[in-house]
């Protein structure tokens, strides 16, 4: 699908200044530490440093060591949680992946779908493999960035974090003459959802009676099973 030079400049404008990483440190568990299963509409990267962990991830349960890099995709139920006795220290970036679903990938792969459907077509509910140089720089200057912000940083880390995701898409060798529209629909009213909660979510929590009744609109659901 071609786009206009004036759509093209605003897509562009909302990538490089949209605040799409949140979370971007490093972190240290220990003492058996245990985050029970949740799920959220944001997108999760881990590279461990140091040590051992567990991590239920759907109905997987994976072992991650020193340099495994973890990529947890969007609504997927994950927990974190260590081995008796272990320690573990690992780089994390929590991420929105909604701008990710307005970035057209037809041109360079051949079939008409995005970034966030790339990633879920290739990898389903996560991928888990030992990080290369090309992760590891990339993981690491995105965390810089946060920690050091300046008024570069968010166009910095956006583009980084472009460019991480297309190695890990490159990676997974997925043959995308596989691909079928029908997944590109699915994806696109899931992307819908998680857009609609993650416009809607604070401001309805704010309320004690919203809290309760906070539910996506029945056209939404309707689509998106």
């Amino acid at each position: 699908m071609k786009i206009s030079s004036t759509s093209k400049k605003e897509l562009l404008t909302e990538f490089l200044t949209s605040e799409i990483v949140q979370i971007a440190n490093i972190q240290y568990r220990d003492n058996d530490y245990f985050f029970a299963k949740h799920m959220h509409p944001n997108m999760e990267i881990y590279r461990i440093l140091e040590g051992c962990c567990y991590m239920d991830i759907g109905n997987q349960k994976i072992f991650c060591e020193t340099n495994d890099f973890i990529l947890v995709l969007p609504n997927i139920v994950h927990s974190f949680y260590l081995p008796p006795d272990a320690a573990c220290a690992f780089e994390h970036i929590h991420f929105s992946p909604y701008v990710l679903g307005e970035i057209d990938m037809e041109e360079i792969l051949g079939c008409s779908l995005d970034l966030l459907t790339a990633l879920t077509f290739c990898y389903q509910s996560f991928c888990h493999f030992p990080a290369d140089a090309f992760i590891k720089d990339a993981v690491f200057s995105i965390i810089f960035e946060m920690e050091r912000p300046s008024i570069f940083s968010v166009p910095h880390m956006n583009l980084q974090l472009l460019d991480l995701l297309l190695h890990v898409v490159s990676l997974s060798d997925k043959d995308f003459s596989s691909y079928t529209q029908k997944y590109s629909t699915q994806n696109m009213y899931v992307l819908f959802a998680l857009h609609y909660i993650e416009q809607n979510y604070a401001k309805k929590s704010r309320s004690r009676t919203s809290r309760k009744s906070f539910i996506l609109p029945a056209d939404i659901l309707a689509n998106c099973f």
